[in-house]
């Protein structure tokens, strides 16, 4: 662990420090988390967590395996926002309002991806398999959708609702 470098939790939030600069992020106005892989550059066969975490002022934090117990760290910041944006969207939800997760949204009707609607009814399963979100679509033999997970932010958030909504095993 670098000493200009570390990430500091406490039960409201989360202070980045790097080199001069610090971020504070409260956890309840983080807006998105990012979760992504990452080979390492010294052997190209070990894999990093990295989470990027932004707020609705455009602030913004890359927390990295430089600093010490990244899986624990990245795990305690998607719970958290998770616990945080979930009531929220699930009220969205239960109003009527689309909720955007990058290339996916959900809605009353379904989940969406771009102006395809997957209704509800016909979602067989919602699963992480290697690194993407798979769709899968009542009586299909392929993947209704396969979006990169890295790419979508808010994933927790994005994969709670949708066991909230129809069960779906993840």
């Amino acid at each position: 662990m670098k000493h200009n470098l570390r990430a500091l939790v406490f039960s409201d939030g989360l202070v980045h420090i790097r080199g001069g600069r610090v971020n504070v992020f409260r956890w309840d106005e983080i807006t998105e988390v990012y979760q992504s892989m990452q080979k390492t550059h010294r052997t190209g066969r070990a894999v990093q967590k990295i989470y990027t975490v932004k707020d609705a002022g455009g602030k913004k934090s890359v927390l990295t395996g430089e600093l010490a117990g990244i899986a624990a760290l990245g795990e305690t910041v998607q719970c958290e926002v998770t616990n945080r944006m979930l009531p929220r969207c699930w009220e969205d939800y239960q109003a009527g309002r689309t909720l955007h997760f990058g290339k996916l949204a959900i809605s009353k009707e379904g989940i969406s991806k771009g102006k395809e609607v997957l209704p509800w009814h016909q979602v067989e399963e919602v699963k992480l398999d290697r690194g993407s979100i798979a769709i899968q679509k009542e009586g299909g033999w392929i993947s209704w959708a396969s979006i990169t997970a890295s790419g979508t932010p808010n994933l927790f958030v994005f994969l709670s609702l949708v066991d909230k909504i129809i069960g779906v095993k993840h």
